[in-house]
């Protein structure tokens, strides 16, 4: 209670004729149902007042008192455990806004066609392997590896690759493309090439090659310029990296060059975290690293391109359709189209 009085005291030297925490002061919130709960996304003006006024008593506390050796803190400093959930996601003092990029235009593309009864998700070709910068069987300046962003006409793009042996490659192709298309994945690693958890779930003879990092986002998650994934951009693993002595400058790894100064890799983050659909990320990979490494290591590789609709209904369920294709790129850029399931709808099992 004499932490409550505390800070209802520095409330009312703030603004002295506030009464209650949930006072709106004419302020309404754009989430109204959950207007009188205060979150990280939505803050009355009287619980803004309180959230201040919790920083600045612990402050007076923190300058009086020794921090409690509670047995929840049973390692670290317990004042920075306990202040490091309300500051800034990195500690260099850059915001995930300031790795967040502007949308690229090439990505506001259609992928839904007239069907003969109701519109459909594409199963063209040619516009499929668009998406990941290949022209009929020509590989372009640069190949799409991995990403997850929308189309103009809300359609999302999953993109994931992973190396396979030349002599599996085909095989490998079609397995995938018989795959459920809602599940269908390549592994990478997720924390570091150290990470074994590719190994799951049976994906014998696929390799990773892509470092997929993630952490945790903090007082900057909900600032509508940024996105959380502009801090967990994906990556080549360092054995691919080294091999073609590739170096990243900046501090959110959006490009990395060769020792010639040749922009090699970019990694593109744009979006918004609310919305349901979080933010979007594209990473390209330029055309003669790919070669140097497909021809070091004697491998192909697959990218799996995943397109996916959902229909919100109002009465009865929702509804995913997906089309799905699979590039097979060899070590001298020659390209391979195995085509997927087209338009298909999702059953689900329960």
């Amino acid at each position: 209670w004499e932490v409550a009085d505390m800070m209802s005291a520095i409330v009312h030297t703030i603004d002295p004729n506030i009464t209650s925490m949930y006072d709106t002061d004419g302020r309404e919130t754009r989430h109204r149902r959950t207007s009188y709960r205060m979150t990280d996304r939505s803050h009355g003006y009287g619980q803004q007042l309180g959230f201040h006024a919790l920083f600045l008593a612990a402050g007076r506390l923190l300058a009086s008192f020794p921090v409690t050796d509670d047995y929840v803190w049973w390692h670290g400093n317990p004042w920075l455990e306990w202040l490091r959930q309300y500051l800034l996601t990195r500690d260099d003092g850059l915001w995930l806004s300031d790795g967040t990029e502007k949308t690229p235009l090439d990505t506001q593309v259609i992928l839904l066609e007239r069907a003969k009864k109701e519109l459909a998700v594409t199963g063209d070709q040619g516009k499929i392997l668009s998406l990941v910068g290949i022209s009929g069987d020509r590989l372009g300046k640069e190949l799409v590896v991995q990403g997850r962003w929308y189309s103009a006409d809300n359609i999302r793009i999953e993109v994931s690759s992973a190396l396979v042996s030349p002599e599996q490659a085909p095989q490998l192709a079609r397995r995938l493309i018989h795959e459920d298309p809602m599940t269908a994945w390549l592994p990478v690693y997720r924390y570091s090439e150290e990470d074994h958890e590719h190994l799951l779930a049976n994906k014998e003879g696929y390799a990773p090659w892509i470092v997929c990092p993630s952490s945790e986002s903090l007082l900057d998650e909900y600032d509508p310029y940024g996105v959380s994934i502009a801090n967990e951009r994906p990556r080549l693993a360092s054995t691919y990296s080294k091999l073609c002595k590739l170096t990243c400058d900046d501090p959110f790894g959006k490009e990395w060059h060769n020792n010639r100064g040749t922009l090699c890799l970019r990694v593109q983050v744009w979006g918004r975290n609310e919305g349901g659909h979080g933010g979007r990320l594209r990473f390209s990979c330029r055309r003669t690293v790919l070669k140097k490494i497909l021809a070091t290591h004697n491998k192909h590789l697959l990218v799996l391109i995943n397109l996916e609709r959902y229909e919100q209904q109002f009465q009865g369920e929702s509804r995913y359709t997906h089309s799905v294709g699979v590039a097979s790129i060899s070590d001298s850029l020659d390209v391979s189209y195995f085509k997927g399931q087209v338009n298909h709808p999702h059953k689900s099992l329960y």
